[in-house]
């Protein structure tokens, strides 16, 4: 059962907004290398981040979540990470940022954990680290990845999951019905072309009177907020994610977690509903949450980023350092 006890009095306190806490033991230097690995035949390509000085320390995983590419706010949490002892491997999945792959911003469950999976394999042949303190980190779906990648394995020490994806048959319960439809025909549509080479886009976010596959009424300035407008990313993905997404369960494999978790929950998420955090938290033995009054992209920026980051680092201190 997820460790709840304190949740109600931490979040009132937090009604509030936070004021930025720094970590005793932070250290100020950490360096980045360009770093590729092979995943199915491709490369994955991303960064290192790299406490000085490096003295083996322990690894943490991370890529991003729905179509996001890894310099999409994600640095701040790697830098927060590598400041303070803990080496971070950032990449971007096939298709996506400075990846191989032609059909870009592909978002695909089965691809992405088959890179993640890659990425696991790469980050324990990394020198620099320790390959027996490795850690995943996820966020929305890549949170979901995580916890289905890492069940029944030993190798991994600990998953930290801010606002997670864990059920696409939540999907139908918490979304419009119109909407539902409206995505599934656009993902037909799509198939059908593809077996002619042709392929049928969508955008990813989108405001709330027009379709997209993130278009709840936080997405259009929230997933806004993080997107790095340097990048040659493009608001478009193809189709056919709505047609997977909703028979996408992670949560069904948390009961195969052997790590500790941690899991970081927006109480006004509208793209992982609270209710299905809960769910995916109470079916992960052991796991620990913490409840912010925040939605889905809040803790990506600013002072919640500051909230986040510092409890997930306290976290994943306590399990890597021990």
């Amino acid at each position: 059962m997820a460790r709840t006890a304190a949740r109600r009095s931490q979040q009132n306190s937090n009604r509030k907004k936070p004021a930025s806490k720094s970590i005793k033991g932070s250290i100020s230097k950490f360096k980045i290398e360009s770093v590729s690995f092979v995943s199915e035949g491709e490369t994955c390509r991303g960064d290192l981040y790299l406490p000085l000085p490096a003295n083996r320390p322990p690894l943490v995983i991370m890529a991003h979540g729905f179509g996001g590419e890894r310099t999409f706010a994600l640095p701040s949490y790697a830098k927060y990470y590598a400041e303070r002892g803990i080496a971070v491997l950032l990449f971007d999945y096939r298709c996506f940022g400075t990846s191989d792959g032609a059909l870009r911003n592909w978002i695909s469950p089965r691809r992405h954990k088959q890179d993640w999976r890659a990425a696991i394999r790469f980050g324990k042949t990394l020198p620099q680290i320790d390959a027996d303190r490795i850690a995943l980190w996820g966020t929305s779906l890549s949170a979901g990845h995580v916890v289905a990648v890492s069940a029944g394995r030993n190798d991994v020490r600990a998953l930290s999951l801010l606002v997670p994806f864990s059920d696409g048959f939540s999907v139908p319960v918490y979304f419009p019905f119109l909407f539902v439809l409206k995505a599934l025909l656009r993902g037909i549509l799509d198939i059908v072309l593809s077996l002619f080479g042709k392929v049928y886009t969508v955008p990813i976010y989108e405001k709330s009177e027009n379709f997209g596959l993130l278009s709840t009424p936080e997405c259009w300035k929230g997933y806004g907020s993080i997107v790095d407008h340097q990048s040659s990313w493009r608001n478009l993905a193809p189709a056919r994610i709505a047609l997977t997404l909703t028979m996408y369960r992670p949560i069904l494999h948390a009961k195969r977690v052997k790590c500790p978790v941690f899991i970081v929950a927006g109480e006004e998420d509208s793209l992982a509903p609270f209710p299905t955090v809960q769910k995916l938290a109470r079916k992960i033995p052991g796991s620990m949450m913490m409840v912010l009054p925040t939605g889905h992209f809040e803790t990506y920026t600013g002072d919640w980023f500051e909230k986040a980051a510092a409890s997930q680092f306290q976290f994943l201190r306590d399990v890597l350092f021990r």
